[in-house]
């Protein structure tokens, strides 16, 4: 994911194991992977919700609603600036 949240939630993760390590300590393994653990879960709903966001709209599209409404509109129009013979 390419939002910020995402990349401080990255960087965070970098710094658990390269920077959190000093004065000859092992790095922080278990905040590296709980880290790690969210990224993968944001990233799964954020793909489940835009692909029923997807599939949502599609059926919107492809319903037998969509445009009946205009044909009513015109025949009315037509009916009411018909010129008179």
């Amino acid at each position: 994911m390419w939002n910020p949240l995402s990349l401080v939630m990255e960087a965070a993760a970098l710094v658990a194991i390269a920077l959190s390590n000093g004065g000859g300590k092992p790095p922080d393994w278990p905040d590296f992977v709980g880290i790690v653990l969210l990224l993968l879960t944001n990233s799964a709903i954020g793909f489940y919700e835009a692909r029923n966001a997807g599939n949502a709209v599609k059926a919107l599209m492809d319903s037998p609603g969509q445009g009946q409404g205009q044909g009513r509109r015109q025949r009315a129009r037509d009916r009411i600036c018909r010129p008179h013979p």
